[in-house]
């Protein structure tokens, strides 16, 4: 209290619960002041807190508009940025609400997207919202509705999709999209963003790698099939040279004996029947290479049309029973047996190749054994041996021209490996199918062929020759070896 001050009163200014100050009377009187004045005081204080009160809040507002009036600008200005980076952005931007996809009349669904979308897409606005998937390969399309689906019921966080849009005038964009969910506060799915990046170059270039890589490829496939023919061809000299010079040295010196010295009955007959074994050897080795020949020049023609495979047995047996005086040449065809749609010589070439190779891998003579039956829409022919066998490397490799397996006693044995290339060559070209099995070097072989059956029935107590039809013979066309 001041000097010479004898009375006071005081009041706190209270405004909305707060105390804001207080108002004082001071008077050099003694005790100046009773409840009258107290009560006059205590009026003038409320009113002077309402004022303050006003003032305050007054001050506040502007304080809040000022700060909404900031806030608007610069959001303003950050929708303006983002707008700038939406719609001048390298890559395709687009936002669309889980509703409906936009359509004539549908302004309301704020499906939005940036200049560079309708770049990649190549349409404008109004294109795009009259047909907003027209433009998009339906597989694609198909497969991205998909994708969105699962996105929005949250079954995932995102999908990656290459797809096609196709444009007016024939051309066609690689786009990549990365596609995100927008998603409210409980964690429902309301829109997707997706940022969809032209990749045709890339496609192209890629596409163009592949290609090079695939003419790369070619071009050493190409050397490699030259490689191999060069190696063909010098095996093609050494094994016919080989096969040619043993049965004409026999020849010659056989020849050069009867006509040089003077010979016994016996001893004429006795040349007379190597001579005669050797020139067969000869015919085989030149009938195989001028069918070798003749498949890889061009295009051979089959003459189709059923045939008894019975008779085709009988008689490669009746041509063989001589010359197999080792063997035993068994038969195992039951009677009945459907007719096979085949070219009846080509097939007695098979079988006679299949049957002369058992014999010949047979040095110690045994039973072969032909056997043939009906399964599965087919004819199943097989010839066995109980000779040299194969290893089971070489199965595979019996049907290579060429190919001798090399094993000691399997080289020691005549041939040119043109024999099974060429049994594989005709079984293909009927449609069938032709396999070697063994159990291995020593225990025999086993080949197997099958042949499509001819769409007439076998006809009962009717057997046919082989290659007499029972229907009008059609010619095909099949490619031979190395087309």
């Amino acid at each position: 209290m001041g000097a010479g001050i004898r009375s006071t009163i005081a009041t706190p200014l209270v405004a909305l619960g707060q105390v804001v100050g207080s108002l004082q009377l001071r008077s050099t009187t003694p005790q100046a002041y009773g409840v009258r004045e107290l009560a006059l005081v205590e009026r003038v204080a409320a009113q002077i807190a309402g004022a303050v009160a006003n003032a305050q809040a007054h001050a506040a507002l502007q304080q809040a508009e000022r700060a909404l009036r900031r806030t608007e600008a610069e959001l303003r200005e950050s929708e303006a940025r983002y707008r700038t980076i939406f719609e001048h952005a390298p890559i395709g931007i687009t936002f669309n609400p889980s509703a409906q996809a936009p359509g004539p009349g549908s302004e309301d669904v704020q499906w939005t997207w940036n200049r560079r979308y309708e770049e990649i897409v190549g349409r404008k606005t109004a294109a795009i919202r009259q047909a907003p998937h027209g433009f998009s390969h339906p597989d694609d399309h198909a497969q991205q509705e998909r994708l969105r689906a699962e996105l929005l019921a949250g079954q995932r966080d995102q999908y990656q999709l290459e797809k096609r849009y196709l444009h007016d005038d024939g051309r066609v964009t690689w786009a990549q999209l990365r596609t995100a969910a927008v998603r409210d506060t409980g964690g429902a799915g309301v829109a997707t963003i997706s940022m969809v990046e032209d990749i045709t170059e890339r496609k192209q270039a890629n596409e163009q790698v592949r290609q090079a890589q695939a003419a790369r490829r070619q071009a050493e496939a190409g050397a490699e099939a030259a490689q191999e023919a060069d190696r063909l061809k010098s095996e093609l000299v050494t094994t016919v040279s080989h096969e040619l010079r043993t049965p004409l040295t026999s020849l010659l010196g056989f020849s050069e004996l009867m006509l040089h010295r003077t010979l016994r009955a016996d001893q004429i007959a006795q040349y007379a029947s190597v001579m005669h074994v050797e020139a067969q050897r000869l015919r085989e080795v030149i009938d195989n290479l001028l069918d070798l020949q003749r498949l890889e020049a061009s295009r051979e023609t089959y003459a189709l049309a059923p045939v008894d495979l019975a008779l085709v047995v009988e008689r490669t047996v009746r041509v063989y029973q001589g010359a197999a005086r080792r063997h035993t040449l068994e038969t195992e065809v039951p009677e009945g047996l459907p007719l096979v749609r085949a070219d009846a010589p080509k097939l007695q070439q098979v079988l006679a190749n299949l049957v002369s190779n058992a014999i010949k891998y047979s040095p110690e003579g045994g039973e072969i054994r032909i056997a043939a039956c009906a399964e599965d829409g087919d004819l199943h022919v097989t010839v066995s041996d109980q000779g040299l066998g194969i290893p089971a490397e070489a199965l595979e490799r019996v049907f290579e021209r060429f190919y001798r397996v090399p094993e000691t006693a399997h080289q020691q044995v005549h041939g040119t490996g043109l024999g099974l290339a060429l049994v594989r060559e005709v079984i293909v070209a009927h449609e069938g199918e032709v396999w070697a099995e063994s159990a291995g070097v020593g225990l025999g072989s086993t080949f197997h062929l099958t042949l499509p059956l001819a769409a007439v029935p076998s006809p009962a107590g009717a057997p046919r020759l082989a290659g007499e039809a029972v229907e009008s013979p059609s010619a095909v066309l099949a490619p031979g070896i190395g087309t």
